[in-house]
């Protein structure tokens, strides 16, 4: 089960590049990989084969991390010397999946349940591939070189999709980022 909310963690590395179109406006734009971990995502897929008897299987999905990279574009305002503030939104592609499958069979003619357990990484059909959400932040530049910010993502796309799970949860991307920059220029 799922409900969207669970904690998460998340590390990011990109490179941003910003634009003062007027004394205090700004447009802003980054590329960033991130890798969210902590999903607490947990899906079943239940089957039944009949033939002279009946066959169960089941499927266990537990969605470990998810890799992004992440696009956001913000409109910025400069409210005081050091201090930043912008709004806009963002797009992610998901790069990469790592899920636990937890695979059970009940055989015919039999009441104990066979299970077996393998990872595995890179994209699945049961996600989907691309994520967008608004984005808002805040920066503090205590000198020209230097400085700290707090970013939030609030994903607007269900990333599992439930017709693949036959269940109906909401799993968005919501992320917020301590930020630290340093500026070349």
């Amino acid at each position: 089960t799922s409900d969207g909310s669970s904690s998460l963690n998340a590390f990011g590395l990109g490179l941003s590049a910003k634009y003062y179109f007027a004394s205090i406006w700004t447009i802003e734009t980054n590329l960033n990989y991130t890798r969210r971990s902590g999903m607490q995502m947990n899906r079943e897929i239940l089957g039944t084969s009949f033939g002279f008897g009946a066959e169960e299987e089941k499927f266990a999905v537990e969605t470990h991390s998810i890799d992004f990279i992440e696009v956001p574009i913000f409109l910025g305002i400069r409210l005081a010397p050091s201090h930043r503030f912008k709004a806009g939104y963002y797009f992610a592609p998901i790069i990469n999946i790592r899920n636990e499958v937890t695979h059970s069979l009940k055989p015919m003619n039999s009441d104990v349940w066979e299970h077996s357990t393998h990872s595995e990484s890179g994209y699945s059909e049961a996600f989907e591939k691309l994520d967008h959400g608004w984005a808002f932040g805040y920066e503090w530049t205590p000198n020209a070189r230097f400085g700290i910010g707090l970013d939030y993502l609030h994903g607007l796309t269900d990333l599992s999709i439930d017709a693949h799970f036959n269940e109906n949860y909401v799993d968005l991307n919501r992320q917020v980022k301590l930020r630290l920059a340093y500026y070349f220029y």
